[in-house]
């Protein structure tokens, strides 16, 4: 299995703000598939540190199922996190097909929690963010 270099890129992307993006090989010894986590973060938080260590939290709790789904498919978690940084509140917008995979993408955004308090320069009371867990080949 070769392990692909982390990568993170920021651009603007319509109504979300900033994209952390973190690629790495999914456990699959007879696939040479990749796990790409990306985090949408709102228009206006542009806290470039903050949204690093979230991701950081998000993929070290990610433990892959032994089965992923198929490459091009993913699953979409939102997580509403307060101020303070506790998760209050997650959901799956977007199935992979997959229900480990699925739960395996919820798992890892419920157990990251507690993130960083939000920065004062925020204006929200909470922040939305999207967190795409996508197999990529």
């Amino acid at each position: 299995m070769t392990t692909a270099a982390p990568r993170s890129e920021h651009f603007s992307a319509g109504t979300l703000g900033l994209l952390v993006s973190i690629l790495f090989s999914v456990v699959q010894p007879a696939s040479a598939a990749h796990l790409s986590v990306t985090a949408y973060f709102p228009a206006g938080f542009n806290d470039g540190a903050y949204q690093q260590t979230a991701m950081k939290q998000v993929t070290g709790k990610f433990h892959a199922p032994a089965k992923a789904p198929a490459a091009g498919k993913k699953c979409v978690v939102i997580a509403t996190i307060s101020r303070s940084g506790k998760v209050a509140g997650t959901l799956i917008n977007l199935s992979s097909g997959s229900k480990d995979w699925d739960a395996a993408a919820l798992a890892a955004v419920q157990g990251a929690s507690p993130f960083s308090q939000v920065g004062k320069d925020f204006p929200g009371q909470q922040l939305e963010v999207h967190f795409h867990f996508a197999v990529v080949p």
